[in-house]
């Protein structure tokens, strides 16, 4: 499915950014700002966990605000929201929470402009 869009329309969100401690409310924010932006989102996760992380985006009604979920070795090069400096353009955080939200939105709004 991300074959699609053109790439510096996407960002990649890493599944385990939904565990607490971040906040629900708080990653609706950045993905709203996210889709006003023109940007399409992608989950990564493990492919054994695509289940479990699918029924809870479902029941914290997130599944709007993404395309698809991907496995890491299918994830094509795009502004990342993750936990590691894996790969460039990458916003790096352990947690989404209402303090941080901002300054993520604030990030991709950067590096939309520079991809």
């Amino acid at each position: 499915m991300h074959g699609s869009y053109p790439m510096n329309n996407l960002y990649i969100f890493r599944a385990e950014l939904v565990n607490p401690p971040s906040e629900i409310m708080a990653i609706r924010s950045v993905c709203l700002m996210a889709s006003i932006l023109n940007l399409k989102g992608l989950v990564e996760v493990e492919h054994d966990a695509v289940d479990i992380y699918w029924k809870y985006f479902k029941q914290n009604y997130l599944t709007d605000w993404f395309q698809d979920f991907l496995k890491p070795e299918e994830v094509p090069c795009a502004i990342r929201i993750d936990i590691a400096p894996k790969f460039p353009l990458s916003i790096i955080v352990d947690r989404i929470t209402l303090e941080n939200q901002i300054g993520i939105i604030g990030q991709l709004q950067h590096l939309q402009k520079i991809s």
